[in-house]
């Protein structure tokens, strides 16, 4: 058996965390431990449910823990490692650092588990400024030989471990004198290095890449309203920009949600006073992407009257995305909507249909969870994203078989793609089809 040169200790076992391991594992020198506060996660991925859907990763996972490399728990004790990776989620509360504060106290908590000058690596996405405030903390607790580096995860959910080898990683540190050690020892693991000046800059990095994807999709969303107003169709008028003419690359329009894209541009602007925000093209962008949600919400309570209560309203698929495929819902196009009916049950009776799911993939929303659509009658039909789950004949057929009075949401344009005539539907950036 090879010997065990480093022990690492992953803090949160959540996709970031989970998809790192399995980075990790491939280098029989290391052993890997997981750290995380909830006791059902844990006890989750002891019993082999990897949680997250990842092409391969259940594969890396179950190998690791058979050859006494991966390790799942919920405290650590007085154990010791050679370095930790900071992978908690962090999210946009408020002014001070709220936001970070679970990142903070988690980066502290367990220093003394860290051998003398280990390694600190934040993967965690951060405002601008974190990382080096976690080493001033570090040293007022008498751990200025541990060294801290900021090296973020940039991965996308579906083809993660595939990126975790391809990508280069963005590493910065506080002291620039130990920079080449923290590169060292990712190369070890089996990562390729791209070097930040300082941390700052590589936070700001890091909140920048999602900022600007998040902006690009917007354009395309204000388009399709702009189209809306005056009653022509988006898809024509992207089909005739796009057509043989290489300076334009306009994307079709839709919903962007995920646990990232939704939170990061609030994030990277906690660092800038207020005022930044006035004139802010960014800030404006993620603002465009939620009003998607809120048209949606208006025209279902709109459209809601028509029906007998309570409404039914029936989802078509749950995830935040769809290419690569993905078992995550946070922040989705479907499960914004449905929490914020879910405040009005008297009005609406919610379901959700997507055979790709496991009712532990939707946490409190399982009980709304059906396993077939024979026999369903809604009232209201949303298309939650544009899956291979969704993009199929049963939903096709489904659709064409509903009533004229049945409402079709469809923010995907997916009618468009596969010619659905539904006589009743609302398509983004397409003249609705309504009837009384």
């Amino acid at each position: 058996m090879t010997k065990i040169e480093k022990e690492i200790l992953i803090i949160g076992a959540g996709f970031v965390g989970l998809t790192l391991a399995g980075k990790l594992l491939k280098n029989e020198r290391v052993s890997v431990t997981l750290l995380d506060s909830n006791l059902n996660t844990i006890q989750r991925l002891n019993m082999n449910d990897s949680i997250v859907f990842e092409p391969g990763l259940d594969e890396r996972l179950q190998n690791g823990r058979s050859q006494g490399r991966l390790f799942f728990s919920d405290s650590i004790e007085d154990r010791q490692f050679d370095s930790f990776f900071v992978c908690v989620g962090t999210q946009p509360t408020g002014p001070i650092l709220d936001g970070m504060n679970n990142l903070l106290e988690t980066s502290l908590k367990y220093h003394l588990n860290l051998k003398k000058n280990g390694y600190l690596f934040i993967r965690s996405t951060v405002r601008v400024g974190i990382t080096r405030y976690i080493s001033e903390l570090l040293a007022q607790n008498r751990r200025s030989d541990i060294s801290v580096f900021f090296a973020p995860e940039r991965t996308a959910e579906g083809v993660a471990l595939k990126e975790l080898d391809e990508l280069p990683q963005i590493l910065a540190g506080i002291e620039t004198s130990k920079i080449t050690e923290g590169s060292k020892f990712l190369e070890f693991l089996g990562f390729s290095v791209v070097h930040a000046s300082n941390t700052e800059v590589a936070e700001f990095t890091k909140l920048v890449l999602n900022a600007w994807r998040d902006a690009v999709f917007s354009l395309s969303n204000e388009l399709a309203m702009l189209s809306e107003y005056l009653n022509i169709s988006f898809n024509e008028v992207l089909n005739l920009s796009n057509f043989n003419y290489p300076r334009s690359k306009i994307s079709t329009q839709g919903p962007v949600g995920g646990p990232c894209l939704t939170k990061d541009t609030y994030i990277l602007f906690e660092t800038f006073p207020k005022e930044f925000l006035n004139n802010s093209v960014i800030y404006r962008a993620r603002k465009v992407n939620e009003l998607l949600e809120y048209k949606a919400i208006e025209i279902i309570r709109t459209r809601s009257i028509n029906y007998k209560a309570p409404c039914t309203v029936l989802f078509l698929g749950l995830a935040f995305k769809s290419k690569p495929k993905t078992n995550d819902i946070r922040k989705s196009f479907s499960e914004t909507i449905i929490r914020n009916l879910q405040s009005d049950p008297d009005t609406y009776n919610i379901t959700v249909w997507d055979p790709f799911l496991k009712d532990t993939d939707l946490y409190d929303l399982s009980n709304l969870r059906i396993s077939s659509l024979d026999k369903v009658s809604p009232d209201i039909v949303v298309i939650g994203n544009c899956g291979d789950s969704v993009k199929n004949t049963v939903v096709f057929d489904f659709i064409n078989s509903l009533d004229k009075k049945v409402l079709l949401i469809d923010f995907w344009n997916l009618s468009g793609e596969f010619k659905m005539d539904h006589k009743n539907s609302v398509v983004f950036g397409e003249l609705p089809k309504l009837v009384k």
